[in-house]
């Protein structure tokens, strides 16, 4: 299958690249290296060149998203991933206008351009869940977003929707996505520099859960819906949940560290969630989840320390 991937040098992106190489396809990659005004450059260059080393065998075009117009690739592949866009609440936050534009007045402009038969999956988020009203919640929950980034996504699965036909649409909401090679402000990776580096661990909400998916497993159920005939929406969780402050402790003692675990208050651009169900993708595409959460941790401790260098 010939793909299309927007955003394939992120960090769910080019986890997915990678795996779509060893499927067989045909992979193009559009990306511009966003810095989002917010990474150091030697940082993103270095992570940039370390992800594209590894999957070369997909083309890079280092392009904007916005005035993205190439209409004849576009409908010469056969499938569109669409991961382009502000990757976390935080950078919504700071740059709304621009967020807005790329989040979803681009991908508009991308429906118009995309063929009757073309197939599209959207990577949207849990976050357009808001609130959860249980310990854990299915595709059919509600959906009330609380914050930008949780409204921008939801915004993006609407448009799709109504542009794209039903059978041709997927639509994948993650959870705590977490793994080698990411350099956002997630709290895994926030976690573990700070209790590599013996810096105060902050802890927001004693009682704040979050259901903490390998960005392996994530890929798993993505590409695995991507070589089937699924369509519709399908959550991309471990399935379990697991507090702040359990994380914190489970960060600390695999770095035998001496830092502080410090209780602050739950940060308000988040809702209070617990675990999502990933029973469709189980049951469906035959996922098997494969990252323990101590044994991801694991993983992505070495590799951060490894390169914590950068993170200074």
């Amino acid at each position: 299958m010939r793909i299309l991937v927007f955003g394939g040098l992120g960090f769910i992106g080019y986890h997915l690249v990678s795996r779509l190489l060893s499927s067989g396809h045909d992979v193009t990659i559009i990306d511009n290296a966003n810095d989002y005004g917010q990474f150091n450059k030697h940082i993103l260059d270095q992570i940039y060149a370390d992800r594209y080393a590894t999957i070369a065998d997909a083309r890079w075009i280092r392009s904007d998203l916005n005035g993205f117009d190439d209409e004849g690739m576009i409908r010469s592949h056969d499938m569109i991933v669409m991961l382009a866009g502000y990757p976390s609440a935080k950078l919504v936050d700071l740059n709304l206008s621009m967020a807005r534009s790329l989040m979803v007045d681009s991908l508009s402009a991308l429906c118009g351009m995309i063929g009757a038969d073309t197939k599209i999956a959207f990577v949207s988020s849990s976050m357009v869940y808001g609130e959860w009203s249980a310990d854990k919640i299915d595709e059919g929950h509600a959906t009330l977003p609380i914050g930008n980034y949780g409204k921008l996504k939801l915004e993006g699965e609407e448009l799709l929707r109504s542009n794209i036909d039903s059978n041709n649409l997927l639509i994948f909401r993650p959870s705590g996505v977490y793994g080698i090679s990411d350099i956002v402000g997630r709290v895994v990776k926030k976690m573990v520099v700070e209790s590599l580096k013996g810096q105060t661990i902050k802890v927001h909400g004693m009682s704040t859960k979050l259901d903490l998916t390998h960005v392996g497993d994530v890929v798993d159920i993505m590409s695995k819906a991507i070589d089937s005939d699924a369509a519709g929406v399908f959550n991309a969780s471990s399935g379990t949940a697991t507090t702040l402050l359990e994380l914190a402790q489970k960060i600390r003692n695999i770095s035998d560290s001496r830092s502080v675990i410090e209780l602050v208050d739950h940060d308000q651009r988040y809702p209070q969630r617990g675990a999502l169900s990933n029973d469709r993708a189980i049951q469906e595409l035959n996922h098997v989840p494969r990252w323990s959460l101590d044994e991801g941790l694991r993983q992505c401790h070495a590799w951060i320390r490894d390169h914590v260098s950068l993170f200074s």
